[in-house]
């Protein structure tokens, strides 16, 4: 799944929540949300750049959301890098169309 930001480059992603990148780190204080009935962590964070302690961060201003769903695990993953369309909405809109079968 993915709505294109630039080009063909796809801004909204659905993972498996093995990838360190879509989980909400511990400074980061998630909002409690509920995903297709099923209860989620939402972490919102803009990237500082390029650090010494994390030298492959996102370009500055990098705006990233992610929803971890708890069961089943996994992960939807939006990305704005700076300069790109605020495709928030599209990916509210996206979420709030999902459905789990149980």
């Amino acid at each position: 799944l993915g709505k294109c930001g630039s080009g063909s480059f796809p801004m909204i992603y659905i993972k498996p929540p093995t990838d360190i990148r879509t989980r909400c780190s511990e400074l980061e204080a998630p909002e409690k949300v509920i995903v297709g009935g099923k209860e989620a962590n939402k972490c919102t964070r803009i990237s500082e750049g390029d650090t010494e302690q994390n030298p492959g961060a996102d370009p500055k201003g990098t705006r990233t959301i992610n929803y971890d769903i708890v069961d089943p695990k996994f992960s939807i993953w939006y990305t704005q890098y700076p300069g790109w369309p605020n495709h928030e909405k599209d990916l509210e809109q996206i979420v709030s169309t999902f459905k789990f079968l149980d």
